[in-house]
C-alpha cells in the first residue's frame, strides 16, 4: 500500500528506516531458500564467524533478537528475584523488559542530555542508594557510553551487560563496542538497524563459558543445534 501524501512537507520527508535491498541481497536469500536449510544453519555460522572477525575476535552467538541476547545475559548472571537492574531513562522498552522478565526490577537512571546515554554520576548515586545486581547501559544512536560508566560499575562490583542495539560498528578509544571488559554486548538486526535481516540479533562475549551457555540457552538447553547434528558426518543425538 502506497503512503498517502497530505502536504508538500510530507513529500519532502526522509523515510525513517527504508532498508537498502540490492540484487545481491535477493540472490543471497534465494541461495538460502534453495539450500533447504532455513534457520541456524551454515549461513548463521558464517554470520557468527564474520561478525566475530569484524568485532575483533569475541565469541558470537546469533539469536532471534537483541532482546533475546539481553535475556540470555541476565539468565547467565542468575540474579536474585526482585533485585534492581539499572537501565537508562532514554531507551527502548525492551531494555527494561528484559530485566523484568528475569525477575528483576528495572531501576531508571537519568541520562546525559548531550549524549542521551546513561549518566555516570546518576548511576553512581543509584548504586549507592539501591540494591542493584547489574547495569544495562545503552549506546544510544551509535554513541558509545562514557568509559566512566564502566569504572563506576567496577568500583561497585556490579556486572555490566551492554545494550548495543544501536552500536554495531561504533568504537571508543580505537576499539569496537564488542563486549570486552563486560559480561557481553547485545546487538540488533531489526529492520531499522544499520545491518538488518528483517529480524534477529547477536551476543558477543569474551567469556568462553558464557558463550557456551548462550549457545545452549538459545536452544532450550540442547548441547548441539540441528545443523551440527544433521550435516554430513553429524550424529543426530543430543543432550539437554
Amino acid at each position: 500500500m502506497e503512503p498517502v501524501v497530505t502536504s508538500d512537507l510530507d513529500a519532502e520527508q526522509i523515510d525513517f528506516a527504508r532498508p537498502s535491498i540490492t540484487d545481491d541481497d535477493v540472490a543471497a536469500v534465494q541461495r538460502v531458500l534453495r539450500s533447504g536449510w532455513l534457520t541456524t544453519g551454515e549461513e548463521c555460522e558464517l554470520l557468527e564467524n564474520e561478525l566475530s572477525a569484524y568485532l575483533g575476535g569475541p565469541h558470537v552467538a546469533a539469536v532471534s533478537s537483541c532482546t533475546a541476547a539481553l535475556e540470555i545475559g541476565l539468565a547467565w548472571l542468575d540474579l536474585p528475584a526482585g533485585i534492581g537492574v539499572a537501565v537508562p531513562t532514554w531507551t527502548f522498552a525492551a531494555t527494561g523488559l528484559a530485566a523484568h522478565r528475569a525477575g528483576a526490577v528495572p531501576v531508571l537512571v537519568d541520562v546525559d542530555p548531550e549524549t542521551l546515554n546513561i549518566d555516570p554520576h546518576s548511576l553512581e548515586r543509584a548504586l549507592a542508594t539501591r540494591e542493584i545486581g547489574a547495569v544495562i547501559p545503552v549506546h544510544f544512536a551509535g554513541v558509545p557510553v562514557s568509559p566512566d560508566v564502566r569504572t563506576v560499575c567496577e568500583n561497585a562490583g556490579v556486572p555490566v551487560l551492554e545494550d548495543a542495539a544501536h552500536a554495531l560498528g561504533a568504537s571508543e578509544g580505537g576499539e569496537m563496542v564488542n563486549g570486552r571488559g563486560v559480561v557481553g554486548a547485545c546487538y540488533s538486526f531489526y529492520v531499522t538497524k544499520n545491518l538488518t535481516c528483517g529480524e534477529g540479533g547477536a551476543l558477543a562475549t569474551w567469556d568462553t563459558d558464557f558463550a557456551d551457555f548462550a549457545r545452549s540457552y538459545r536452544l532450550h538447553g540442547l548441547d548441539r543445534d540441528a545443523w551440527s547434528r544433521y550435516r554430513p558426518g553429524g550424529k543426530a543425538t543430543y543432550d539437554i
